[in-house]
């Protein structure tokens, strides 16, 4: 690509200098709007398939310890009466001692604290029930009872992940379009540049296309060595995910970063491929648009 011979000298304009560096700061801006797409788009799906359907029952506990128990126990059996319902988990005191511990410095001070039971609810997705239908069941027999819809909270996850993931679509959008002014704007300058050029092949014959195809090429070229450096720039992104796909748990915030081999190689394919044929279309098409503008005059 690099070392086919052009008919004109375009190559040497000055403004063509810039225009690999402008593409590889543009690519990279790209992987990184990509990257931020897939992982935010990922984790809207996970937080709305896994949890919007959850609640959490809290019983404080009481002095008497069997009738701690059978009051536990009437939930539990009347939670898993509801038709909506479609599992009931009481919680052990060890699993409730775990969720506390990073809030304790003292591990043994938890042993001495009357720790509430806590059940997890799971309803049905197609028709879940509401907070209020099961405090109407848990309420008589245990008036203290607490219900925690995880739907409450976290819809305002789901909002904050669902403007990250449309801003960086937003982003990359954007990028497209500063990489299409930008070539534009290289276009036109070069056809100005040599002007003169341009009248002489005209007188010997020359056709639009054919001084359009001879830019497109310049544009391809220029472009692909700003893809190169680009990925260059972007390496430390693939290796970060790479990384995260062998370290990245279930305990952490984000637990749908892992990205397989087939997206990072299309997250590299891609924004090149996407570089490579915006440049050469534009740069093609405005030196269409321009030369026929001329010839209309």
């Amino acid at each position: 690509m690099a070392t086919k011979k052009l008919d004109f000298p375009i190559h040497r304009d000055p403004t063509t200098r810039f225009l690999p560096w402008i593409i590889a700061f543009m690519v990279f801006l790209s992987v990184l709007a990509m990257v931020g797409f897939i992982i935010m788009n990922k984790e809207v799906s996970h937080w709305q398939e896994d949890v919007n359907y959850q609640f959490t029952v809290s019983i404080p506990s009481m002095k008497n310890k069997q009738q701690d128990k059978v009051v536990l126990i009437k939930v539990i059996n009347g939670l898993r009466g509801v038709d909506k319902v479609v599992s009931v988990s009481p919680l052990s005191q060890s699993d409730i001692s775990q969720l506390l511990k990073p809030w304790f410095s003292d591990g043994n001070l938890l042993k001495t604290l009357p720790l509430p039971h806590l059940i997890s609810v799971i309803a049905s997705a197609g028709n879940p029930p509401t907070s209020a239908e099961l405090s109407r069941i848990i309420k008589p027999i245990v008036k203290t009872a607490t219900i925690d819809d995880h739907s409450i909270w976290l819809a305002h996850i789901v909002s904050v992940f669902s403007s990250i993931r449309n801003g960086s679509l937003g982003i990359l959008l954007l990028v497209l379009l500063a990489m299409i002014g930008t070539v534009v704007f290289t276009t036109r300058t070069g056809i100005s540049v040599h002007a003169d050029v341009l009248k002489v092949l005209y007188l010997i014959g020359a056709q639009n296309k054919y001084i359009a195809t001879q830019f497109a090429y310049q544009a391809t070229r220029l472009s692909f060595w700003g893809v190169i450096i680009g990925m260059i720039f972007s390496s430390p992104v693939f290796y970060t995910l790479w990384k995260l796909n062998h370290t990245t748990n279930n305990t952490m915030m984000f637990s749908q970063i892992h990205m397989g081999s087939l997206s990072l190689l299309l997250l590299i394919i891609v924004p090149s491929i996407l570089a490579i044929i915006i440049a050469r279309i534009t740069a093609w098409l405005t030196v269409m648009f321009v030369l026929k503008s001329h010839s209309n005059r």
